[in-house]
């Protein structure tokens, strides 16, 4: 179901060929996943509004790079993360290790395993201010409290894909879930996501996207 590929920042990801889907843009996963949720996600919520700890949930937990990246920023920014995701079928530890996340600067192969590793209840802890809740089940299946998350990445695999993922009503899911003020990210910029997003309340604006892609979408709750 899942094979390994090269993208042209070097570093590499998944093909779902089920759904003849990449996880991440064959532009470069790494810089796509650093643009989109890390720059214009995570950091432009801790510069806009200032808090003194994060609760992130991601859309598709897929390799894991998200969560290893936004570890990295939450130590650089000495901040403690709690981090929900969903993911309906799971990476195995035989699989993550094929992929070349431990060269990233300040990752090794025993912590990218960490973030791998999850407990009978789905908890992965790769450090003591930074804990992982996985949710192995669908979207739809998963029930978080409103107003107790920050920021959402929403790392669905693309509208034509999954377009169950971006209809008004998971969507919808989404800002319930948000605190205000709250910040929902993803790299798509369909006009249809946008109008979606806009009509459960979020103020919706297009951002300039990662290399390969013109734009990207940030919607925020306020």
């Amino acid at each position: 179901m899942f094979q390994v590929a090269e993208t042209k920042d070097g570093s590499r990801t998944l093909i779902n060929t089920a759904l003849n889907q990449s996880f991440h843009s064959m532009h470069g996963a790494l810089q796509e996943s650093e643009h989109v949720f890390i720059k214009q996600g995570f950091h432009y919520f801790l510069s806009r509004f200032a808090p003194s700890r994060l609760r992130i949930f991601e859309m598709g937990y897929g390799t894991g790079l998200n969560a290893m990246l936004t570890y990295l920023s939450a130590k650089s920014s000495c901040i403690e993360v709690t981090y929900t995701a969903v993911e309906a079928f799971p990476v195995g530890l035989d699989t993550a290790r094929v992929l070349n996340y431990s060269t990233i600067p300040g990752l090794s192969p025993e912590l990218v395993e960490k973030f791998h590793l999850f407990d009978s209840n789905g908890v992965a802890l790769p450090d003591k201010d930074f804990k992982i809740r996985m949710y192995n089940t669908l979207f739809d299946q998963v029930t978080v409290a409103p107003e107790t998350i920050d920021v959402v990445y929403y790392d669905a695999f693309s509208p034509g894909a999954q377009p169950e993922l971006w209809t008004s009503e998971a969507l919808k899911k989404c800002f319930d879930m948000l605190n205000k003020p709250g910040v929902w990210v993803t790299y798509s910029s369909k006009g249809d996501v946008r109008r979606a997003l806009t009509s459960v309340g979020f103020l919706v604006e297009k951002i300039p996207g990662p290399a390969g892609k013109r734009e990207m979408l940030r919607a925020l709750k306020l």
